[in-house]
């Protein structure tokens, strides 16, 4: 094989090796811009969001309603009783279960806290379409500090009254504390709703809230609040 041979077989290769270095490098760009293209970006949480694109489509199979809300309280018997005597709840049931009661649960793989946990728990049945559950943990890493009402992943209760100022009366008559208000929404969505908060003994958060029959809201969704019922029982 001669010299000039050798030579154009080399050249030949670098040739068709840097052609498909570029067909290469033109796919892996085409592929990338087209990844970046349909990867959703994070929402803009500056920008207000249309109540008409937020429609929830149906979710859990087989799902019917919401059962009931959970609520950690520091001292359950002391929580039971404000419950009852102030705001009318009915005890469904009590129990313990977990570390050292008759029922022994596997507290991390079910509740995900520290295994040597226990709980009890009463379920209530709170007026006319809540049931609620107190609970009662005791765990060697808990945190009994009060949470403040900004913290994260901090619930509250708020009840639908006909008048604020007479439910206002009442709690007051009881010894509870009631935060500044009542508080007149003057214009969105809400206009025309008055709330008012209180405190737990514990020290946490609850509401008072009155609407009118409708609100602003209506005209931007199909979709309604749950209208009052019309007695507490």
């Amino acid at each position: 094989m001669t010299k000039r041979l050798l030579i154009l077989m080399f050249t030949a290769i670098v040739m068709v090796t840097a052609a498909i270095t570029t067909i290469t490098d033109k796919a892996v760009s085409i592929t990338t811009n087209t990844i970046l293209s349909e990867t959703p970006t994070a929402r803009d949480t500056t920008q207000p969001i249309s109540p008409r694109t937020l429609r929830g489509k149906p979710g859990i199979p087989t799902a019917k309603y919401v059962d009931h809300v959970g609520i950690t309280v520091p001292d359950i018997n002391q929580a039971l009783k404000f419950f009852v005597d102030v705001l009318g709840a009915d005890v469904l049931w009590i129990e313990s279960e977990g570390t050292g009661t008759q029922t022994p649960l596997d507290m991390h793989g079910i509740f995900n806290v520290d295994p040597r946990s226990s709980i009890t728990l009463s379920m209530l049945r709170f007026g006319p379409n809540i049931n609620l559950e107190l609970l009662q943990y005791k765990a060697p890493d808990q945190n009994l500090r009060i949470p403040k009402n900004s913290d994260v992943d901090v619930p509250h209760l708020a009840f639908f009254v006909d008048n604020i100022d007479t439910a206002t009366a009442y709690l007051q008559s009881k010894g509870v504390q009631m935060f500044k208000g009542p508080n007149k929404t003057a214009h969105g969505p809400k206009m025309g709703q008055v709330i008012r908060y209180f405190l737990t003994p514990w020290g946490s958060s609850m509401e008072l809230v009155y609407r009118p029959e409708s609100l602003p809201y209506e005209q931007q969704t199909p979709a309604r609040l749950n209208k009052p019922a019309s007695s507490w029982r």
